[in-house]
C-alpha cells in the first residue's frame, strides 16, 4: 500500500546525511523513516501530491522529473530530517536498568550541548534542501507549467530559532 511506501533506505540516510559514520547501526533509523515522511514531507508537498508520489515509488511508475525530484532533492532532505528525528535514540538506549548513553573504547562521547549542536545542524541541512526542493519545482514549472501540477507553496509553518537544546 502507498501510504505504507517508505522513499528510502536506511543505507541511502546513511549515505546522505551520515556519510562519516562508520559502523553505523542502520536498525536505529528505521523506525523513523516513515513518521518523518508524514511530518515533514506530508504537509510540505500535499496530501494528493505525496500520495501520489508514494503510489509512484511502490508502482515503480515514476517520471523523469519527479524522479529527478525525490533523488535530488527530496531524499537528502529526508535523511537529514530522519536523522534529526532518530538522534536521541542513536545516542542513548533504553534497557531494562535505566537510559544508557552510548559510548565507546576509543572516544569520547559529545557533551549535551555539543549534540544539541549537531543534532540542530541536521534540522537545518534538511531545511536547506526543501528550500532547494521549491526552488527546483518552481523552476520547473516556470519552464512547463504542467509539471509538479499538485505542489503550491504553502507558508512555512516550521520554525528553528537555531538555539541549542540541552538533552
Amino acid at each position: 500500500m502507498a501510504a505504507t511506501t517508505l522513499i528510502m533506505s536506511t543505507t541511502e540516510i546513511i549515505d546522505l546525511a551520515l556519510n562519516s559514520a562508520t559502523g553505523f547501526d542502520a536498525a536505529k533509523l528505521t523506525d523513523y523513516i516513515l513518521p518523518a515522511q508524514r511530518e515533514y514531507l506530508k504537509p510540505y508537498l500535499s496530501k494528493t501530491f505525496y500520495d501520489d508520489l508514494l503510489a509512484d515509488i511502490a508502482g515503480s511508475t515514476l517520471d523523469a522529473d519527479s524522479s529527478a525530484l525525490l533523488n535530488d532533492y527530496l531524499k537528502p532532505m529526508m535523511a537529514h530530517y530522519i536523522v534529526y528525528d532518530a538522534f536521541p535514540e542513536v545516542q542513548m538506549n533504553i534497557t531494562s536498568k535505566g537510559i544508557m548513553k552510548n559510548t565507546s573504547e576509543t572516544a569520547q562521547a559529545a557533551s549535551g550541548a555539543e549534540s544539541a549542536v549537531l543534532r540542530n545542524n541536521k534540522f537545518v541541512m534538511a531545511e536547506r534542501w526543501k528550500k532547494n526542493a521549491t526552488t527546483y519545482i518552481e523552476e520547473s514549472q516556470d519552464l512547463d507549467s504542467t509539471k509538479f501540477p499538485d505542489f503550491s507553496k504553502v507558508a512555512d509553518t516550521t520554525s528553528n530559532k537555531n538555539g541549542i537544546i540541552f538533552y
